[in-house]
């Protein structure tokens, strides 16, 4: 494996993932879920009843879509965002996009057609693979980062930076844009495992990695640390598994993401 095009976080000698800590759930079955092109979009009243699973289940948070993806992106995002307001849900729901202006007016867009805030989840290609293929410097992702997120947040929308590929970026690379997003506003910042290959220790030790940037930078955490992972579940299994958990008692033992 190459070094430079590949960081290898299972190599760093960190302490186990402590027992006994809350585990919140985001959910990313209504948008990343539906991005493999062999997969049927549902219609909007399936992806209403699908919502509606995983507030049954517990579940504390839902990406409801990427609207600047096109106009059904938009009006079916639209339409979970309007049915978890009026149903009065508990389940958060936040918005998907790229961190270009694009993408973030598309959410701004929606935000105001539904008369509220909803969290801003903007993603950008941290690895050193993927900015070897796209020919980006570190300058240019950090410039990136923090226009996106001071864009989002002048619009009043709460900040959530994901960097995609986490677990094979370096951690200089990781520090340097987790900084610039705090500095910029964000109030949650995304590590993600795109690729599907991470263990506890990896993923302990890209924590660890991130508090300390966060530490140095004298500022408080952001509202929360968060990890994304494949694989997802598909509606047909998540309602199976929320018909078995409901028929056992345990709903919030089942979870989708």
């Amino acid at each position: 494996m190459d070094a430079d095009l590949i960081y290898d976080w299972n190599a760093r000698s960190v302490p186990e993932i402590p027992p006994g800590r809350r585990v919140m759930v985001l959910d990313e079955t209504l948008r990343d879920g539906l991005q493999n092109p062999s997969v049927r979009d549902p219609s909007i009243g399936e992806k209403i009843e699908v919502l509606h699973l995983m507030e049954s289940l517990g579940i504390d948070q839902v990406n409801i879509g990427l609207p600047a993806a096109g106009p059904r992106a938009f009006a079916d995002t639209e339409g979970l965002a309007r049915e978890i307001i009026g149903s009065r849900m508990k389940i958060r729901a936040n918005l998907g996009g790229r961190t270009h202006k694009q993408d973030i007016q598309a959410m701004i867009d929606i935000c105001e057609r539904v008369g509220r805030p909803i969290e801003a989840a903007m993603f950008l290609g941290s690895s050193p693979i993927r900015r070897l293929v796209e020919d980006w410097s570190v300058d240019h992702l950090q410039r990136t980062t923090e226009e996106a997120v001071k864009f989002a947040v002048s619009a009043g929308l709460p900040a959530m930076y994901v960097t995609e590929d986490t677990i094979r970026t370096d951690p200089s690379t990781i520090v340097a844009l987790y900084s610039t997003a705090i500095r910029a506003g964000a109030r949650s910042i995304v590590l993600c495992d795109t690729v599907g290959h991470d263990t506890s220790r990896r993923v302990q030790s890209c924590k660890v990695r991130d508090r300390r940037s966060r530490k140095a930078l004298g500022r408080k955490d952001p509202r929360r640390l968060a990890w994304a992972q494949r694989p997802r579940l598909g509606r047909r299994e998540l309602a199976r598994r929320y018909r078995r958990g409901r028929r056992s008692g345990a709903c919030r033992r089942a979870v989708a993401g």
